[in-house]
């Protein structure tokens, strides 16, 4: 049995949807890379934010 990277439930080998989500389960790896990149966009913002407030607190 694999996993479902969205509900974290378990499917059948051969299914090629989660029974508990109904998300596509065969081809999961675009689904990591998806996840992946959002984590690097949230990073990228929070860097942003405190760039952005640090240069306040510098040049007040």
């Amino acid at each position: 049995m694999k996993k479902c990277l969205n509900c974290h439930n378990m499917v059948k080998e051969e299914d090629n949807f989660c029974r508990h989500c109904g998300i596509k389960i065969q081809g999961n790896n675009h689904y990591i890379l998806i996840n992946v990149l959002k984590v690097f966009v949230i990073i990228g913002w929070i860097l942003l934010i405190l760039l952005f407030v640090a240069s306040f607190i510098v040049y007040k």
